[in-house]
């Protein structure tokens, strides 16, 4: 074989190489897009959205704002013993 030959069958052999792995990373780009929209439906369908009211003015609860302050008195008794 001359050595033309051999550089035409080895950018052919690279070119079908390059092909046949761009064909499988697309196809396991639409595989992981396609089973992300599966499990969104599914998920949408068994957790349907809470009828609870989320405050609109952005403040914690009361329940929040007592278990914050236990958790710093707490803090600060403990960090005063060092």
């Amino acid at each position: 074989m001359a050595l033309e030959e051999l550089i035409a069958r080895g950018g052919e052999l690279m070119l079908i190489g390059m092909g046949v792995v761009f064909a499988f990373l697309a196809l396991l780009v639409l595989t992981v897009h396609l089973v992300s929209l599966t499990i969104r439906r599914l998920e949408a369908r068994h957790h349907p959205q809470s009828d609870r009211a989320v405050p609109d003015d952005g403040a914690p609860e009361p329940e929040v704002i007592a278990a914050i302050a236990a958790a710093l008195k707490c803090h600060r008794l403990h960090q005063d013993g060092y």
